[in-house]
């Protein structure tokens, strides 16, 4: 399996001089860097994908968790039990399928990386035949550069070996002495100079071939790009469809609403003026004191649920004694189960002291009191908050209204699409905008403390990658991955992504949390900002932190000269160490943790761990839940790994191959998911 995956990545070439002789460059030594990072992801992958075909037959509880849904029709991809039987349905589900099963979101996400996919295909099929031969016999390398450099000091240290292009040496610059580029727009034959300056000039004439891809792959991505978006519209219109009379598509949300609004009938008077009828005004009350009881209330119903739970067993096979009345309050008092005493607790404080009572019955009462307490206060009168529901009698009054300014001040009257019910976080509606303020802006703080502190470690791990360092600070080891060329590409190139991989699987539960508390008013919300914070803590831990990891003396020139910092970034993306490291990582994420996604561990390390805890019906129900995709930490490793893919493809043509692998196993894994 190995050899052929090296042998996919590992096309060679022999070019031809101009005497029609053999012109073998001489390959540059780099280390087995390529077949050590294939064998470590697939020592990760393989068994992982082996396995969950083994156990998704065994545990459908964990691993085909829509089965058990009630009403619900499993899927084909479920249906089977063959090892490999789930693969083809799975591929086979079609775009209507995924809408009707799991909604717009899961199709739109299948569709980018369906799109990811196919356009790493095509390009890795025009491109690597051609650039990859052509880099092998012009540097005896598969990538289009014979930088082999192993200290920092090469490749970002200086500033003036850069060579600019001469052009005195083109045959168009005679012709005037004012830029080429003038003399080009005056000539009759501006084609043919162009060819000039790429193929008949002193200057290399790959540049133009790379120039060439760089345009091509560049126009193909963009044609991908449009060509999922107009599918996008094409989903969104198929399923509006379904929802255009259903409340949700009719309702906005209004915040910051004047004073003299905060009335149903002023508020609906309002929009009835301006020829939008309303059907319904919602006004959210500062119901903060009635959270408060729910809370209790809730907390109690919990112990109630436990308390029986542990008396009469889950599930219960006891035998009971009661007795005969039809009077069910008084025959929960009564339930005995036979051989079995009813628990007991005392009434002091914690139970330590006071007589002894019957703790079921005493649990009964609190619930029952907060109950009554909640009944009582739910009839109460409310004050009205800043923000209302408003559902109209037809959804172009909807959109219309949270698309225009109809109101005269700033600020005031904001109307946006309302969330679904079940997306609305219920406790962030009522926010003031001094609340929401203060949390955001000590959610940004927070967030930017933490990227900065996460940049440190991560740095110190780059210098992995640079065997100066390693000489410096570690010499002992520099001379142990001396004589061993398999344990340098070990340490050099596989072990960094993979600890990069791991140390930044933690960071989606910090974020997660600083956007739960930053006051957003729906899930979808939240999801939304984390992706956004996930993804420039990627950029910044995987990329600039590696274009930007160097010496002190390097920072110093920065320093400097700053002027030369995006030619400092561009020296830093294209050394030999930043290209290694960046197909390790995209290889890795591909042939590694994908398939170990399959094996949900998120899912299946809780339910182990907390199974033997779980003692009430309600327990195993959210246990045994369904799990949810986030796709706040999704979409920010696929857009990086597509961004990373387009800006080696010209370099290291070969990204292209592991990025299209990338994509295909997570669309594999996305769509049996949401099967």
């Amino acid at each position: 399996m190995i050899s052929v995956l090296v042998s996919l990545f590992g096309l060679t070439y022999a070019g031809m001089n101009d005497n029609d002789e053999p012109n073998w460059a001489r390959p540059h030594y780099e280390g087995p860097w390529l077949r050590t990072q294939i064998g470590l992801a697939l020592l990760i992958g393989l068994p992982s994908f082996l396995l969950f075909c083994s156990l998704r037959t065994n545990s459908t509880v964990l691993f085909a968790p829509r089965t058990k849904l009630k009403g619900f029709s499993p899927h084909e991809a479920h249906d089977t039990s063959t090892f490999f039987g789930w693969i083809l349905p799975t591929l086979r589900t079609s775009e209507y399928t995924v809408l009707q099963i799991v909604g717009l979101d899961a199709a739109v996400l299948l569709n980018f990386l369906k799109m990811g996919f196919w356009f790493f295909s095509v390009a890795a099929a025009i491109t690597c035949p051609i650039l990859v031969p052509i880099n092998y016999n012009k540097y005896g390398t598969w990538e289009a550069s014979d930088d082999s450099d192993e200290s920092d000091n090469s490749t970002l240290s200086t500033f003036n070996t850069q060579e600019y292009l001469n052009y005195e040496e083109y045959p168009l610059y005679q012709e005037s002495s004012s830029n080429p580029w003038d003399a080009l727009k005056r000539h009759q034959g501006k084609w043919r100079k162009i060819l000039d300056i790429f193929l008949f000039s002193n200057t290399d004439p790959y540049l133009g071939l790379q120039l060439l891809f760089t345009f091509f792959l560049s126009l193909l991505a963009l044609r991908y790009v449009n060509k999922n978006y107009l599918r996008f519209v094409r989903q969104r219109q198929l399923f509006s469809l379904e929802l255009v009379h259903a409340i949700s598509a009719r309702t906005v949300m209004i915040e910051s609403i004047p004073s003299h609004l905060r009335d149903e009938k002023a508020l609906s008077d309002y929009f009835d003026s301006i020829n939008m009828k309303v059907e319904t005004v919602s006004l959210v009350k500062g119901v903060k004191a009635l959270d408060n009881l729910l809370t209790k209330r809730t907390k109690a119903l919990l112990l109630l649920e436990c308390a029986w739970s542990n008396y009469l067993g889950n599930p219960s096979q006891a035998t009971f004694s009661q007795p005969s009345n039809n009077d069910l309050e008084i025959s929960s008092i009564n339930l005995t189960v036979l051989g079995k005493s009813r628990p007991t607790t005392r009434s002091g404080l914690f139970g330590l002291n006071g007589i002894k009572i019957d703790k079921l019955r005493m649990l009964e009462r609190n619930f029952e009191n907060l109950d009554r307490i909640v009944k009582t206060s739910r009839k109460s009168e409310y004050k009205n908050t800043h923000v209302a529901f408003v559902t109209f009698e037809n959804a172009s009054s909807a959109q219309i209204a949270s698309q225009s300014s109809h109101y005269p001040e700033p600020g005031q009257l904001v109307t946006k699409p309302a969330p679904e019910p079940r997306d609305v976080v219920w406790k962030n509606v009522a926010l003031s905008t001094k609340a929401l303020l203060s949390k955001k802006l000590f959610v940004y703080g927070t967030v930017t403390t933490l990227l900065l502190t996460w940049a440190v470690p991560v740095t110190a791990l780059y210098t992995l990658l640079s065997y100066s360092e390693i000489s410096k600070y570690l010499p002992s080891l520099a001379k142990l991955l001396e004589k061993h060329p398999s344990l340098r590409a070990l340490v050099q190139t596989s072990l960094p992504p993979l600890a990069l991989v791991l140390f930044n699987a933690t960071l989606p539960v910090f974020l997660h949390f600083l956007c739960v508390i930053q006051g957003h008013k729906a899930r979808s919300h939240i999801e939304y900002s984390l992706m956004k914070k996930y993804f420039l803590a990627l950029f910044i831990t995987v990329i600039l932190a590696r274009m930007t990891t160097a010496t002190i003396s390097m920072v110093r020139e920065l320093a400097d000269a700053p002027l030369k910092i995006p030619d400092k970034l561009a020296q830093s993306l294209k050394s030999s160490t930043a290209r290694h490291f960046f197909v390790s990582y995209i290889i890795l994420q591909g042939f590694g943790i994908l398939p170990l996604q399959l094996l949900q561990l998120n899912q299946v390390l809780p339910h182990m761990i907390l199974r033997p805890f779980t003692k009430t019906p309600r327990d195993w129900a959210e246990l045994n839940a369904p799990p949810e995709l986030n796709y706040g930490t999704v979409y920010p490793q696929a857009i990086l790994v597509f961004m990373v893919g387009l800006l080696y493809s010209i370099i290291s043509p070969y990204i292209l191959i592991a990025a299209a692998a990338y994509f295909g196993m997570a669309y594999l894994v996305s769509d049996y998911f949401f099967n």
